[in-house]
């Protein structure tokens, strides 16, 4: 009987910290994607200008995600911006965009990748 309740405590506990962890990882994702999509509705000339800078992560129920402890800038977030291609006028750039953060599990990292492109003007 003690075995069983031992277990079953056990259970609950894990069960719970993965919850959380699955939990931290929806965040992540929501907030990469509104990153990529914040970048997108800028001007163009200006999406090169946010290689580099970092971003907090925030969740109604997990609260803020906590960088890494060698973090440099104590951000867990970061944008990556590489030219893909160029037309002429029109450009494209790839846009990564990185969590990491020292979640219930240890640490964890997620990442989305996009591209932003010049719009034509017709």
């Amino acid at each position: 009987m003690v075995v069983a309740l031992g277990g079953i405590l056990m259970m609950t506990v894990n069960n719970g910290r993965l919850s959380k962890a699955e939990e931290q990882v929806q965040v992540a994702l929501a907030t990469c994607r509104n990153k990529i999509e914040e970048i997108r509705s800028l001007p163009i000339e200006k999406v090169p200008e946010l290689d580099g800078v970092g971003f907090r992560a925030h969740g109604a129920k997990t609260g803020f995600l906590l960088p890494l402890p060698d973090d440099v800038d104590g951000l867990p977030g970061e944008i990556e911006i590489v030219e893909q291609d160029r037309n002429g006028a029109n450009v494209t750039y790839r846009v990564r965009s990185t969590l990491r953060w020292m979640g219930t599990t240890g640490a964890q990292e997620f990442f989305l990748m996009g591209l932003v492109g010049s719009r034509r003007v017709k």
